[in-house]
């Protein structure tokens, strides 16, 4: 039995490449290693192609949100100009209509109705109750706002923006041209009261400090109309 081993021990050592008379140590075939080999080819090859898909979802995500942005803002921005547009063509069109006669009673839905029209006032100038709103600079020279009660035939006030005077100005008595003591018409654009901003300081009509044009108040001070 031992004798008839030899011979087939001898041939699988030739057969296994080798010429020890111990039998040969087993390793992988190259059909093994070449499965193993594409066996991790294969897996790597899922998850770059898992990787591949959702990474092509995303940026097909994002060029087809990209164009739909574009167009909302664009259809946006073009609203916005035609409606900029039409608003100007209507203050436009206000602005040079012939002036009309301001009604003696003045509510918010009148001056809305009529603002930036031109008006005609009567009356007289109450410069007691004159207020000086500011200061405030034009081109660069500091200066104020007057702002002047005018009394109407019936007895009713309302506020005129008489404009913008110099700093050097601010006394009555400096400019008596301004201080008219007869009736006078006035031509004038209905306008809303303007908004303050967050950084005007606070008005005291105590100490008749006005640093912006706050119509409810100076009518309240005034006995007036909130009309300016």
């Amino acid at each position: 039995m031992l004798a008839r081993g030899k011979p087939f021990q001898a041939a699988l050592c030739r057969f296994a490449g080798g010429h020890s008379r111990h039998a040969a140590k087993w390793q992988p075939t190259g059909f093994q290693r070449r499965s193993y080999a594409q066996r991790l080819d294969e897996d790597d090859s899922v998850l770059e192609t898992e990787w591949k898909r959702q990474l092509m979802s995303w940026k097909t995500l994002g060029l087809f949100t990209i164009p739909v942005i574009a167009f909302g803002l664009g259809t946006w921005q073009a609203q916005r100009l035609k409606w900029k547009m039409e608003l100007l063509d209507d203050v436009n069109d206000r602005m040079h209509r012939p002036p009309i006669p301001l009604p003696l009673r003045v509510s918010a839905s009148e001056i809305a109705r009529n603002e930036f029209r031109r008006v005609l006032v009567h009356g007289v100038f109450d410069h007691a109750a004159e207020v000086l709103v500011g200061p405030r600079a034009m081109e660069g020279e500091p200066g104020f706002i007057v702002v002047t009660p005018l009394v109407r035939e019936d007895g009713s006030r309302v506020l005129v923006n008489r404009g913008w005077i110099r700093r050097e100005l601010k006394d009555p008595k400096s400019r008596p041209e301004s201080q008219l003591d007869e009736p006078v018409t006035v031509v004038a654009f209905v306008r809303r009261a303007p908004r303050d901003n967050a950084f005007t300081p606070t008005s005291d009509p105590q100490s008749s400090e006005w640093f912006s044009i706050d119509v409810p108040r100076m009518a309240a001070r005034a006995n007036a109309q909130e009309v300016l």
